[in-house]
C-alpha cells in the first residue's frame, strides 16, 4: 500500500486506520461509511472543478484565437 500514492499525512493515516481497524461497535461502521462518503463526495467535486476549468481555459483560447484572428 505504501509508495503507491501521496496524501496529506493526517488525513491519509485517518482514513487508512478507519479500513483497517477491525469493527468494534455500529459507531465504527457508522464512521467508516461517512468517510466513505466524505471521500467520494470529495473525488466527485474534485472531477467536476476540474472539468470545469478545462472547459474555461478552451473557452478562453477560442476567444484569444478569434480577436487575434479578426485583429489579422
Amino acid at each position: 500500500m505504501k509508495g503507491m500514492f501521496h496524501c496529506p499525512g493526517s488525513f491519509c493515516r485517518w482514513t487508512l486506520s478507519l479500513f483497517n481497524s477491525p469493527p468494534r461497535d455500529d459507531m465504527t461502521m457508522l464512521q467508516k461509511a461517512s468517510a466513505i462518503l466524505t471521500l467520494t463526495s470529495f473525488i466527485i467535486v474534485v472531477s467536476i472543478v476540474s472539468a470545469v476549468g478545462l472547459t474555461a481555459i478552451l473557452l478562453v483560447v477560442q476567444w484569444i484565437e478569434r480577436i487575434s484572428g479578426g485583429l489579422r
